[in-house]
């Protein structure tokens, strides 16, 4: 076991979500449930999977295996290739078409428009080159970016696949418009493993606000009439004071919102370039 992990329970939340399509219950701030992203929980998973017994090791490797579907469709753009069940207790309860469509949309704004790196190409993976997203029964979570492959060795920079909820049942927004935010979210999610860097202190992720605070800020910057993140509003404005890395990073999409109405959109490559090397906070002072 690493400082500070608790390796039982951290197989035990990652099992969960994998294999049972569940994960803890979310927390309930003013009678809506806080449902989150499987981000942190994949994260460290995947940067300790050397650190669980052999017996969790293996069991892992299955876990961590990409989802077998009956069919996929690739979207208009053809930049994405949407996995799903036609049938069947993984179902999606929106259309794949629809979701296809929403993930050229997120990169549109998110690669074409604000600059930032695509994801890397997978190396034939789920079909072709493609970026792969598969809609599975994830329970309580949004969906989740699920790193595989190191680029380059020491990059701490990885290929990877998305997940995403099949129906978002009792979600703070359901249906297309949940399956559309999670699109722009974990679509950054993918750029953040394949082009800046996982960053790893005992076992847990470093500055994990800001990836989360940058993924949430995307769902409002490619879906702006969706506004699920303020689901997550009543938490920052009941703790304004807190320091921003000690809030949860969702609560935090109206300060990109803010810094892009302020000095315009080109400041958060900027972040993450210098993120590269430097603390979240440094690298938001300097962009």
């Amino acid at each position: 076991k690493g400082q500070g992990l608790n390796s039982d329970s951290l197989f035990n939340s990652y099992l969960q979500m994998r294999k049972y399509g569940h994960v803890p219950e979310a927390p309930v701030v003013n009678g809506i449930p806080e449902r989150k992203c499987g981000f942190e929980t994949v994260a460290r998973v995947f940067i300790n999977r050397n650190r669980f017994t052999p017996e969790q090791q293996n069991l892992l490797k299955l876990l961590m295996a990409r989802p077998v579907t009956t069919t996929s469709i690739i979207s208009p753009g053809g930049l994405f290739r949407v996995h799903y069940d036609e049938s069947g207790y993984h179902k999606p309860g929106y259309s794949a078409t629809d979701l296809a469509i929403a993930l050229d949309s997120a990169y549109e704004v998110e690669v074409n428009r604000m600059g930032f790196l695509p994801p890397p190409s997978d190396n034939g993976e789920g079909g072709d080159n493609r970026y792969d997203v598969y809609i599975q029964a994830v329970g309580g979570t949004y969906g989740y970016t699920q790193p595989e492959n190191e680029i380059t060795p020491g990059t701490n920079t990885y290929t990877s696949y998305m997940v995403i909820n099949n129906d978002f049942t009792g979600f703070y927004t359901t249906g297309i418009n949940a399956a559309r935010v999670t699109a722009a979210h974990e679509l950054h999610h993918a750029i953040q493993t394949g082009n800046y860097i996982y960053k790893e202190v005992n076992g847990n992720i470093e500055d994990l606000f800001f990836y989360e605070l940058t993924s949430t800020s995307m769902e409002e910057f490619v879906f702006d009439d969706v506004n699920d993140y303020h689901g997550y509003m009543k938490s920052f404005f009941t703790y304004p004071d807190k320091p921003l890395q000690f809030q949860s990073g969702y609560n935090l999409a109206i300060w990109n919102i803010f810094l892009r109405e302020r000095v315009g959109e080109s400041v958060f490559v900027k972040q993450w370039e210098q993120f590269k090397t430097k603390r979240a906070l440094t690298a938001i002072d300097i962009s």
